[in-house]
């Protein structure tokens, strides 16, 4: 039985270096991910200091400021999510993908 899973494992490999895909590094897309997050926690902290902001001061020139650093905040919540998700989602997909040629390998 270990003989036919290192021929099939073998055999994958070989065909994967034949199609010459360009994989990612873990490590990388793992750190990348991470950022996103880090990204989503800065715009919400930003957008808090730039309600405290608004709320300090009665001068409108104030508050519009506090408007942009608002939207600065908001800018990069949705740039860390779209990070984080595209690097989640894609390690998630490339485990489904992986199970499913494998699961198609095996024989019945």
């Amino acid at each position: 039985m270990t003989d036919v899973t290192n021929e099939r494992a073998s055999r994958f490999e070989r065909e994967v270096q034949a199609v010459r895909v360009r994989g990612g590094t873990v490590a990388r897309e793992r750190l990348l991910a991470r950022a996103g997050v880090a990204l989503m926690l800065a715009g919400i902290g930003i957008g808090i200091f730039a309600y405290v902001l608004s709320h300090g001061t009665t001068n409108a020139l104030q508050q519009r400021d506090a408007l942009v650093v608002a939207l600065i905040g908001v800018t990069l919540s949705i740039a860390g999510l779209a990070a984080f998700l595209r690097y989640s989602l894609g390690a998630l997909l490339r485990l489904w993908l992986a199970r499913l040629v494998a699961d198609r390998e095996q024989p019945r």
